[in-house]
């Protein structure tokens, strides 16, 4: 799949994937999400694989990360907007984290099956890298 549908599918992925979290107990749709994803990479370039997980990453966090716009507007006192952007590129630097992971392994291992089961342990790598680089975000991590 290529261009805007791919693009399309992965943010829908990345939103399914929030949707696995408390509170819907729907917690089946978490491989759900991420078969979606990774059907999307056993064929794609590394630039189409760190877009997909860019694209499936922010779905994912800003929709998982809602929470944040709440406590920087009503509590904290921000602007509706700038509140909305702070949660937007945090969750923008978030993704970056799973583009690089997946953009690296599409460029590092051939498409098809082998591809498939390395992205495994780089999705592991990009969750323990989100959880602990600069002073680590680890909220609505997979694992959860």
């Amino acid at each position: 799949m290529k261009g805007a549908r791919a693009a399309a599918l992965a943010v829908v992925a990345g939103l399914l994937h929030t949707a696995a979290f408390a509170p819907t107990g729907a917690w089946w749709l978490q491989p759900i999400a991420l078969a979606l994803l990774f059907g999307l990479l056993e064929t794609a370039t590394p630039r189409a694989a760190a877009r997909a997980g860019a694209l499936f990453g922010f779905g994912w966090l800003a929709s998982g990360l809602w929470w944040l716009h709440i406590s920087m507007h009503q509590f904290g006192g921000i602007p509706w907007l700038l509140a909305a952007l702070a949660v937007g590129l945090l969750a923008t630097f978030l993704s970056s984290y799973y583009a690089l992971a997946l953009g690296l392994t599409a460029r590092w291992v051939a498409p098809g099956r082998w591809r498939l089961l390395a992205l495994v342990p780089a999705w592991l790598l990009a969750e323990l890298a989100r959880a602990s680089w600069f002073s680590g975000f680890p909220w609505i991590a997979s694992g959860y």
